[in-house]
Order: structure tokens, then C-alpha cells, then sequence
């Protein structure tokens, strides 16, 4: 194309000024002044002073309130350059001194100015591999325009990837004229641009073909021209349009003509504040599977009218919201039933609970599909446990009735049935502390002969043992502990209960005390605690309220003398040993 007709003001011309880009919205005179201005809406909002008025006559209009101004015609003011310009300036080295004297003649001189031209052989073999380019990156380089036609493909024909962001391109038919001639293309950037509005499609079809990814974040495209380039892109896989100041979507998707192989959808940043219109609007793409929420103004999210849950939508983003209530997210079950993964922090409900220590918990068990929360897996073993304690969670609330219970926990009677119903399903007045989530274990000093000799070599499982075996112990002491206490803690907590030695001088001497425990599973099965497994919660080991626990030791330094006597013997008379 002729690259003259795109060096004066036009109407809807793109320009920078000085780092600034902006639109020319309005050219001719200013009441009460003299001569040519331009009226411009510039894409940083902040380098405006008006919405297109002055002294209260309207010029122009902007897209953002606040982005217009005028200013003379000037000099300074560039109009951009052709793609192909740009492409071989940022990627093409220089001619530099060889030796090796070219000369080229001027086109414009009608063949009278010859001039030399130094290293041409270098520039030759640089645009010979531009064919080979399989990424292109061109953003703030001021793209304006297209070149002629068939020599852009002739020259970077085999390009998937394409930036052009922050360019001055000012429609989506000169975007189309670039892309055209790249055929192998699949993702393409447009972020900080600006595009004159969409308003058909018709023209797009044949230059989109084959792209699978397009992001137009802060380029203030509406949703209306969303669904258009939609329909030009029909293999269209990810789309990002974010900080688009979008408020609403308008519910208009519903019954699409036209078939899409949209799976992901990233809106973070604008300002949609109705979950049910995202919802309407986003039902109509079937292949979806994800859509990014993060950094919106979705305040609620009420329950879905019926027939109204979207069940191929699996994983979503919530981040930085104002989502505050645990009803949020018993709707978003409702409206999401195969909903895997979930981000939500950032917003007053995780703010509030943050300090909570059931806030991971509650979210699990509300969520029945859910296999990631904020980032970090959730095991089979976690999503039981979570359930469990939610089941016991609700049944030391307020709500008396199964109805009750069920009306404000939807999944009370589903996890009833799954778990079984809380043994205590008393009302509990008052908070839910960490006193109320303490058991109580009763600690047995047994003897450590008969245990080795149940035991036998190198086993953990004693075997049985009666409570009529129990009987002739001391009485047992009774520790409060939670079933979270790692196993680390829970010996610290044994030898304070026990008054067993464990100073530095006591370990320095040789009488660092050594302990086994057992717990006494059902059927009277006692089964070793490996202390040695330091990390390991009580609740791993099957500890719960009311468990019986044996424990034994014996100074460590004595021990090792007495299995050094005899190591084939699991009960010595030899030695001084210590029972409990």
C-alpha cells in the first residue's frame, strides 16, 4: 500500500504523540479560537481533559469519559509504519561496512540518483530467514497498516505467533488484511490497541481461519463485537478480554448461529457485576470449560433457576471479588455441579475466614466435585475428612430440625447418607472453639516384657489384648489432644504427662528415655505408633475420642545393653528396665 496517504490527519487515523497513543476523532476549527485542531481520544484516559466538549459545545465523543482533548496539528505527530517496516527494522540488522561497493538507484528519481548501498549481502540473508519466523513480536512498534498484497506471505509465510499490541491499527479490517496473508497463524495479540467498532463480521472469516488464540485485553471492545469476532474464528480456543471496563454482557448468547470450539474465556480485570448474566451469556458455548473471573465486582451469587445449571463448565476463577457469604458458594454448586477447580481468594468470605481453620474445610465439603481449591489439590482422604467434620460442624449449630439443617446446608441429608448422621447432633450453643474439637485418649503404662513378646521380632502389630489384661495396669491418665497434633508433639506430650527425663543433662548421662505406644484398635488389635513417622497427625493413625493407647520405655543407653545380652530373646531377666 502507499504509504503517502498515511502520513496527514484523517479522521479515525491512529497517532502517537510523543509515547502517546490515541484516535483522531474530530479535524477542523475550535469556536473562539483560530485554525486547524485535532480532536483526539487518547487510549491512556489520563492524558485527557474532556469528554470531547468545549464550552459546551460538543465536538466528538469518547469511549471513556474523560480521554479527549484537542491539539494542533504538529510535526511531532506520528502516523505509524507498514507491518513489513516494521518487521524488518526490529529484526534485521543494519547494513555495516564489508568492503563490497552496491549501488541503488532511487525509485523516486526517476533513475537519476544512484547511491551506494554498503552490505546488502547481509540484509539479503537477513530477510531470507524471516520465512523461517515462527513468532513475531511487534507490540509498541506502531503497526498502522498493511503492506501490498502477497508480500507479507512471501516473506513471513510460516508465522503461528503474533504480537502487534499497542499498535495504530484502526480496524479490525486492516487486522484483517495482515492476517490474511499468514496462514499458519494461531495466536494473535491486540492488548492496548484501539479498533473503530465492529459492526460486521462478514469480511473476517477468510483471515481468521485458523486461529486458536486471541487476546484483546484493554482494548475496550464490547461484548456485542466479541460474539462477531467469535463467529469469524471458528476454531477459536482461548480468548482473553480483560480491563475492558466491561460492565455487563447483556444475556445474548443464548441461541448462537454459528458452531464454536471456544474452551476458555479470561475477563479478568473489568467490572461484571451479575453473576446470572455471565452465566446466560457464557451457557451458549458448549465447548467451555473454564472462564477467569479475577478482579470483578460480583458481589452474590443467587441460586439458579431451574434447569438452569451449566454442566460443562469445570474450573473457574473468583479471585478478588466481593463474594461474603457461605451461601455464594452453595449456589455456585448449584450453578456448576462439575466444578473441579475454584480459585476464590480475595474476597471478604475468604478475608473473614482466612483466620478461620475450617474455612479449606467447609469450602471442600460444599463443593462435592471439587479436586482443587486456591491452587493446592484436594485427596480423597482430605474430602472425607472435610465432610465429616462440616457433618459435625452443622449438628453443633443452632438448627434443630433435619429441615432446618437442610434448608441453610444444602448437602446435609446428601453427606448424612454418605457418612452417616453425626453421633451428637445436640444443639451446641455458643462459637466453635479449638477446646471443642480436643479428645480425649486414656494412656496405659503396660509392660514392655509382655508387649516384646507379642510383638515378636520387628513387628508393629502386638495382637490381641483384653481389657481383662488392661485390668492389672495402673489407673490411665487421661490426655486432652487434637487429632491434629503431630506425632513429634504428642511423645513431648507423653513424657511431660509421664514425668519421663528428657533434659540435656539426662540424654548426655545415657537416660534419654526410649517409647513405644500402642493403640488399641477395634477387636482389641494393638497397633504400634511410629514415632519415628514425626510428621504424622494422631488422626492418620486412627486416633479419635475416647481411644485407649499403651506406652512403655526404658532407658535408651540400658536398652541397647540388654539386646546386645541376647539378640534371639524378647524378654530378658538381665539389666535394670523401667515399665510403665
Amino acid at each position: 500500500m502507499d504509504s503517502e496517504k498515511y502520513r496527514y490527519p484523517k479522521l479515525g487515523r491512529r497517532i502517537n504523540l510523543r509515547g502517546q497513543r490515541g484516535t483522531i476523532k474530530y479535524i477542523g476549527e475550535v469556536q473562539g479560537t483560530c485554525g486547524t485542531w485535532l480532536g483526539v481520544e487518547w487510549d491512556d484516559a489520563s492524558r485527557g481533559k474532556h469528554d470531547g466538549e468545549k464550552d459546551g459545545k460538543h465536538y466528538f465523543t469518547c469511549k471513556v469519559p474523560g480521554s479527549g482533548s484537542f491539539i494542533r496539528p504538529s510535526p511531532s505527530i506520528t502516523y505509524g509504519q507498514s507491518f513489513l517496516r516494521a518487521l524488518i527494522s526490529k529484526y534485521v540488522e543494519l547494513p555495516r561496512p564489508s568492503g563490497r561497493k552496491e549501488t541503488v538507484i532511487l525509485g523516486s528519481s526517476n533513475g537519476i540518483i544512484e547511491v551506494e548501498a554498503v552490505g546488502l549481502d547481509k540484509v539479503r540473508d537477513k530477510l531470507a530467514k524471516l520465512e523461517y519466523l515462527r513468532g513475531i513480536s511487534l507490540d509498541t512498534e506502531d503497526v498502522a497498516y498493511p503492506d501490498p498484497p502477497g508480500e507479507i506471505r512471501k516473506t513471513c509465510r510460516n508465522v503461528r505467533s503474533l504480537d502487534i499490541s499497542a499498535s495504530l491499527l484502526p480496524s479490525w479490517d486492516m487486522v484483517a488484511l495482515i492476517t490474511t496473508e499468514l496462514p499458519t497463524l494461531r495466536a494473535l495479540n491486540l492488548n492496548y490497541s484501539r479498533f473503530s467498532t465492529l459492526l460486521d463480521a462478514k469480511n473476517l472469516h477468510i483471515a481468521f481461519l485458523g486461529l486458536e488464540e486471541l487476546r484483546v485485553n484493554q482494548t475496550m471492545v464490547v461484548w456485542p463485537e466479541v460474539i462477531l469476532l467469535i463467529s469469524a474464528m471458528p476454531n477459536l480456543r482461548y480468548l482473553e478480554i480483560g480491563y475492558n471496563n466491561l460492565k455487563s454482557l447483556g444475556g445474548a448468547t443464548q441461541n448462537l448461529s454459528f458452531v464454536t470450539k471456544l474452551e476458555t474465556m479470561n475477563f479478568d480485570g473489568n467490572s461484571l457485576e451479575d453473576w446470572t448474566d455471565v452465566m446466560i451469556s457464557s451457557s451458549a458455548f458448549t465447548s467451555l470449560d473454564r472462564i477467569i473471573l479475577t478482579s470483578n465486582q460480583i458481589v452474590h451469587i443467587p441460586r439458579p433457576a431451574p434447569q438452569a445449571s451449566i454442566s460443562n463448565i469445570k474450573h473457574i476463577g473468583l479471585h478478588n471479588n466481593l463474594l461474603s457469604n457461605w451461601y455464594d458458594i452453595d449456589a455456585l454448586d448449584a450453578w456448576l455441579p462439575n466444578l473441579q477447580t475454584l480459585n476464590i481468594g480475595g474476597n471478604p468470605l475468604g478475608l473473614l475466614l482466612s483466620g478461620s481453620k475450617d474455612f479449606r474445610q467447609q469450602a471442600i465439603a460444599r463443593l462435592p466435585s471439587l479436586t482443587s481449591l486456591n491452587g493446592t489439590s484436594v485427596s480423597p482422604k482430605e474430602r472425607s475428612d472435610c465432610e465429616i467434620y462440616y457433618l459435625s460442624h452443622v449438628s453443633r449449630s443452632n438448627l434443630v430440625s433435619d429441615e432446618e439443617r437442610s434448608k441453610e446446608h444444602p448437602r446435609w441429608q446428601e453427606l448424612c447418607r454418605k457418612h452417616g448422621a453425626p453421633e451428637n447432633a445436640k444443639i451446641a450453643k455458643g462459637r466453635d472453639t479449638l477446646a471443642d474439637r480436643l479428645i480425649n485418649i486414656n494412656v496405659y503404662r503396660c509392660d514392655s516384657a509382655e508387649a516384646e513378646r507379642r510383638a515378636g521380632a520387628g513387628n508393629t502389630a502386638i495382637g490381641p489384648i483384653s481389657d481383662s489384661a488392661l485390668a492389672p495396669l495402673s489407673p490411665p491418665s487421661t490426655l486432652r489432644v487434637l487429632p491434629t497434633m503431630t506425632m513429634r508433639v504428642f511423645r513431648l506430650k507423653l513424657m511431660k504427662a509421664l514425668k519421663l527425663a528428657s533434659g540435656r543433662r539426662e540424654a548426655h548421662q545415657g537416660f534419654q528415655p526410649h517409647l513405644g505406644a500402642w493403640l488399641m484398635m477395634d477387636g482389641d488389635d494393638l497397633t504400634e505408633l511410629d514415632f519415628a513417622q514425626e510428621a504424622r497427625d494422631l488422626a492418620w493413625w486412627g486416633v479419635r475420642d475416647g481411644s485407649r493407647v499403651l506406652v512403655c520405655t526404658e532407658e535408651a543407653g540400658q536398652a541397647h545393653h540388654n539386646r546386645s545380652i541376647d539378640m534371639d530373646k524378647r524378654t530378658t531377666k538381665e539389666g535394670t528396665k523401667q515399665l510403665y
